[in-house]
């Protein structure tokens, strides 16, 4: 790994922008790889993802792990990551003030990856992109 990326990651681990920070177990923020032509972004971690301090863990992981596989995508060729690096209490979605918080670090995170595809999961994600809050 770079020093860039890992300047990076202590960049996300020493985030305090959003009240997010305060109950986290881990900072969740990414699996794959660094540069990879798919990047798939969801909302934010869940219980498992903020546990183990990787994306895509739990149940929809498992789900997702077996799409990708189904269709002879490797890990090699994805990076996945979130909206936000901390976990929402509840499991709720992030807020509005909580993505724009963590913007920056998504920002950064597109400069190592460059990504050719965004699959975006779920409407936190979608909405986020697109500014459509009806989607």
């Amino acid at each position: 790994m770079s020093d860039a990326w890992n300047a990076f990651i202590q960049r996300c681990e020493s985030c305090t922008q959003c009240p997010l920070h305060e109950n986290r177990t881990k900072v969740v923020i990414y699996r794959g790889a660094i540069e990879a032509p798919l990047m798939i972004i969801g909302e934010g971690p869940g219980r498992e993802e903020d546990l183990q301090g990787t994306p895509f863990v739990g149940r929809s992981g498992k789900l997702l792990d077996t799409a990708l596989a189904g269709l002879g995508i490797p890990a090699s060729l994805f990076h996945i990551a979130n909206i936000v690096k901390c976990r929402p209490p509840n499991n709720r979605k992030p807020t509005h003030a909580e993505a724009l918080a963590c913007r920056p670090l998504l920002q950064q995170q597109f400069r190592f990856v460059k990504p050719k595809i965004i699959l975006l999961m779920g409407s936190a994600a979608y909405q986020f992109f697109t500014g459509d809050t009806n989607g």
